[in-house]
Formats: structure tokens, C-alpha cells, sequence
């Protein structure tokens, strides 16, 4: 999903969109309105957040048993 959302976005800096077009296109919910999925070189998740504070501070703390 992240690769399609950074290669629908890269469109609308090359000028094939304009930047309203990416709320269109998550209002439709379907994938062939998107852009083109982006080269996965580079792109990696950094950091999940939830809404729950103690989920988060679980999640930070389990992982720093790692």
C-alpha cells in the first residue's frame, strides 16, 4: 500500500495529477484510480502508531527486547 500511495504521489510532483486528485482517489477506494506502485529500494516501516496510548507504550517496550 505505501508503495502504490509514494507512486501515486510521485505522479501528482511529476504534474500527471493535481494534488486534490490523491483524496479522489481515496474516496473511490479502488486501486486501478491509483498511480503506479513506486520501486520498494529504500522504502521500509519505521514505526506503527495506534490511537491507544498503552498499545504503543507496549509495543516500544516489547520491542526493546529486541
Amino acid at each position: 500500500m505505501v508503495r502504490i500511495i509514494i507512486g501515486t504521489v510521485q505522479d501528482v510532483a511529476a504534474g500527471k495529477y493535481e494534488p486534490e486528485y490523491i483524496q479522489e482517489i481515496l474516496a473511490k477506494k479502488e486501486r486501478s484510480f491509483a498511480g503506479p506502485k513506486a520501486d520498494a529500494s529504500g522504502l521500509y516501516l519505521k514505526e506503527v502508531l495506534y490511537d491507544n496510548d498503552e498499545v504503543n507504550e507496549f509495543i516500544n517496550n516489547a520491542l526493546e527486547l529486541f
